[in-house]
């Protein structure tokens, strides 16, 4: 099973020893699993921080467009126990080892009772245990990585516009856009929202596909936008945190500032937990400007600052808008198109027995004609 190993059961001397224990009510477990799914989606590696108060996780993806952090408080779980220290237990795991314990969210839903989650005290594995109806108990050790600190300084609270609408608002805007787009663009204006596909990098904008969608500012719960603001953001990931949200249709909350910094969407579920994601715009009314530096080594010195930085055009991926040859060269006008003789011969030499005449001349010329040639007349 990978670094997801079925474990015997520990001796009581060694239980004792670990900086977190937690243990999960069944429905809590189901929001787990989701956590677990909406952050594997994202990032390679999904972090393990357990505070005194609460146990944090979060991740970040490989481009470092967007940064994900789930907060559960101590009411999310039947028991929550911490060591007392000053600095919070930090474990980094893969998100394919947490996934082979987490795989199935409907097997989950019905048959985990209750699941502990154990931070051993040498930092070496995380023990995680499903306790199943009719008295199955399932127990893994997942193999932690060695770990660094991955954190964001925001803080979505000095953000000054904000619009809030339930999960359901959202997802019903975004069917309307295909799956194979990159970014979509949110037109913020003080009375009204248009949600567009952001369409970059073609040589005739008149062939790109356009999708516009027109929102009224009735449809939200909450809309706080005194200046006009356009946010072109990653769709895929934004489609993630609908994907969490499908479970109890929770209200998302989007705090911005303008265009080029970062959009924090945020669900609130109090007093159980809470969700951040910090999603990378892009600057639209800079493009004509140097390329930014990437913000992908910001990890190497162990603090990554999306607020500071914008998603380099350069490394988005576009889907082709114009129709390319088997070379994988752009079919335009100027490329010369096979000639109509060419063709002909070609036709010829594949029906020959088509063009042959029907008339033999072998057929001798005493036999009886029983019809005339009609084209005589």
């Amino acid at each position: 099973m990978g670094s997801a190993r079925i474990l015997k059961n520990l001796p009581n001397e060694l239980q004792n020893l670990f900086k977190m224990k937690c243990a999960l009510p069944s429905p809590s477990v189901r929001i787990f699993v989701r956590v677990i799914h909406a952050l594997a989606k994202l990032g390679d590696y999904i972090y393990f921080e357990a505070e005194k108060e609460q146990l944090v996780i979060k991740t970040v993806n490989s481009s470092r467009s967007v940064f994900v952090v789930f907060k559960l408080s101590k009411q999310f779980f039947i028991s929550y126990e911490q060591e007392t220290i000053a600095l919070p237990q930090i474990c980094k795991l893969t998100s394919k080892s947490l996934l082979t314990v987490f795989r199935s969210t409907s097997l989950i839903d019905k048959s985990v009772e209750t699941c502990l989650i154990t931070m051993p005290n040498d930092m070496s594995e995380l023990a995680i245990q499903l306790r199943c109806r009719f008295g199955v108990v399932r127990s893994y050790n997942l193999n932690i990585v060695e770990c660094d600190v991955v954190d964001v300084p925001y803080s979505r609270n000095i953000l000054p516009f904000h619009i809030g609408a339930s999960s359901k608002t959202f997802s019903e805007a975004v069917l309307n856009f295909r799956n194979t787009i990159d970014e979509v663009t949110l037109v913020l204006e003080p009375t009204k929202i248009a949600m567009k596909n952001y369409v970059d990098d073609i040589q005739d904008p008149r062939k790109a596909i356009h999708t516009e969608l027109s929102l009224s500012k009735d449809e939200f719960i909450d809309y706080t936008c005194k200046q006009g603001v356009d946010l072109t953001f990653n769709l895929k990931d934004f489609r993630v945190l609908l994907q969490f949200t499908e479970l109890a249709n929770y209200s998302i909350d989007l705090r911005f500032e303008t265009s080029g910094d970062p959009i924090v969407a945020s669900v609130d579920y109090e007093p159980l937990f809470t969700a951040d994601f910090v999603l990378a715009t892009l600057d639209v009314t800079n493009v004509t400007q140097p390329t930014p530096p990437p913000i992908r080594d910001a990890l190497n010195a162990s603090n990554i600052n999306i607020s500071s930085a914008k998603t380099p055009r350069s490394q988005r991926k576009r889907y082709p808008t114009s129709v390319t040859n088997s070379e994988g060269a752009p079919m335009e006008n100027g490329h010369e198109t096979p000639s109509q003789s060419v063709i002909v011969k070609k036709m010829k030499r594949i029906f020959k027995r088509c063009f042959e005449t029907s008339f033999s001349q072998r057929i001798q010329s005493n036999e009886q004609i029983l019809a005339l040639d009609s084209d005589e007349d």
